[in-house]
């Protein structure tokens, strides 16, 4: 489940997202080089999924091997709006 709930992150399907984690996928899984979901998710502009996986408690501050984290990546492809999003919510989490 784990895998499919990283797949689907990183290629934008948020409806498969929903079911792996409503069948009790680890929404902070990790791949082989530590990304999480919400990583790929940012890494590739899924801006519902993001949003998604942060209402659902993912943990922001988790880092890939590199030592990257979400807002990273999200900043470093310039993805503005979830750049915003990820901002946003470490602040209202805070």
């Amino acid at each position: 489940m784990n895998k499919i709930l990283l797949e689907s992150a990183k290629f934008g399907n948020l409806k498969t997202v929903k079911q792996m984690l409503q069948l009790g996928a680890d929404i902070d899984a990790r791949n082989s080089w530590n990304g999480t979901p919400l990583y790929l998710a940012c890494q590739y502009g899924h801006y519902d999924i993001v949003a998604y996986l942060l209402k659902s408690k993912a943990n922001m501050h988790l880092t890939t091997d590199s030592g990257r984290t979400p807002l990273d990546i999200a900043c470093t492809f310039e993805f503005e709006d979830i750049v915003a999003l990820l901002e946003i919510y470490d602040l209202i989490v805070k």
